[in-house]
């Protein structure tokens, strides 16, 4: 590790994050554009590593006592150019950590560690609107 380690970026502090069963998985929710993101536990834990006080050398440390597996470096900056790419990292005039890869395909993608899924609807919006048709449900228990 040189003497001067890069801080990585800090994820956006206006980002939703909450757990989704109990098995590790989170949602993330991008309120500014109400795009949802499904996260496997390895990408949450990354994702919440990303506070902005931190260097890769510190969260590779971190991954590896929480998943009792190496997290490569390589693959942590991989992680960190998608965060950025789907606009979860504050922008800083930093310089770019790690190479994009441009032209990766879907089915590549799968493959990797660092996978996200987007959602195709807002479940808020859908709920919101039948709330009011399902008002007896609430009665019922009372």
């Amino acid at each position: 590790m040189s003497g001067l380690a890069t801080l990585l970026p800090a994820r956006r502090s206006e980002l939703v994050v909450r757990p989704l069963g109990d098995d590790g998985q989170h949602v993330v929710k991008d309120p500014g554009t109400g795009a949802y993101y499904e996260l496997g536990p390895e990408e949450a834990f990354l994702l919440t590593q990303l506070d902005g006080s931190r260097d890769s050398a510190t969260v590779c440390a971190a991954f590896e006592r929480h998943f009792a597996q190496p997290l490569p470096e390589g693959d942590l900056n991989e992680f960190v150019a998608i965060a950025r790419e789907r606009k979860l990292l504050h922008e800083a005039p930093a310089a770019d950590i790690g190479p994009r890869r441009p032209g990766r395909g879907p089915q590549e993608q799968r493959q990797s560690l660092l996978y996200w899924r987007k959602s195709i609807f807002d479940p808020d919006r859908l709920f919101n609107r039948l709330a009011p048709h399902l008002w007896f449900f609430g009665r019922a228990a009372s």
